[in-house]
């Protein structure tokens, strides 16, 4: 379960905008929420989330998801979330 949740991780990374992806070998994946000044605002644990819960997570905090890794980000997305609904991120 763990190398897949690793891989669904690196994968929703490839298509979300604004997101960074560190892998840390033997670390369980884990979303990290950051504000704009790079303070840590939420951790969540992911090893136990399918790749739908995963893409649902982020999308309710207000990144954008491509639809594939060359897909061009629509300019209202540019900044989000942090211009999202989700201020506090």
């Amino acid at each position: 379960m763990l190398i897949e949740a690793k891989y669904e991780v690196y994968f929703l990374y490839l298509l979300s905008h604004n997101a960074e992806f560190k892998q840390i070998s033997g670390a369980s994946p884990e979303l990290i929420f950051l504000n704009r000044d790079g303070d840590e605002i939420e951790r969540i644990p992911l090893s136990e989330k399918t790749q739908g819960e995963c893409n649902k997570l982020l999308l309710d905090k207000g990144f954008y998801l491509k639809k594939s890794e060359d897909e061009e980000v629509p300019e209202k997305y540019k900044d989000a979330p942090y211009d999202s609904p989700h201020q506090e991120l």
